[in-house]
C-alpha cells in the first residue's frame, strides 16, 4: 500500500502565512509516490487575490495537518 507515500500540494489565497488545516485551500494537486507534476496555466491564477501561500501536505483533506517530510517533495514554483 503505497497510500501513505502520496503527497499533496496545496495552493493557498493569502499574502501571510498559511494556517494549515484551518485555511481553505484553492487548489490541491495530488503528487503520487516517486512522480513528478508540472502545470501550467495558461489563463492565470484566478482566484489569488491576496497572493499566493503553498503548503506540502501529507493527506487531501482541507483540515488536514500532516506535514510532508522534507525529503518527500520538492518544488519549483515561478510566477509571472
Amino acid at each position: 500500500n503505497h497510500d501513505d507515500l502520496i503527497q499533496y500540494l496545496k495552493f493557498y489565497n493569502t499574502s501571510g502565512a498559511i494556517n494549515v488545516g484551518t485555511d481553505t485551500p484553492i487548489l490541491t494537486v495530488l503528487i503520487p509516490p516517486s512522480a513528478a507534476a508540472n502545470m501550467e496555466f495558461a489563463g492565470g491564477l484566478i482566484g489569488f487575490t491576496n497572493g499566493i501561500g503553498i503548503a506540502a501536505i501529507s493527506g487531501a483533506a482541507d483540515d488536514n495537518t500532516a506535514s510532508s517530510p522534507a525529503s518527500a517533495m520538492g518544488a519549483n514554483i515561478f510566477y509571472v
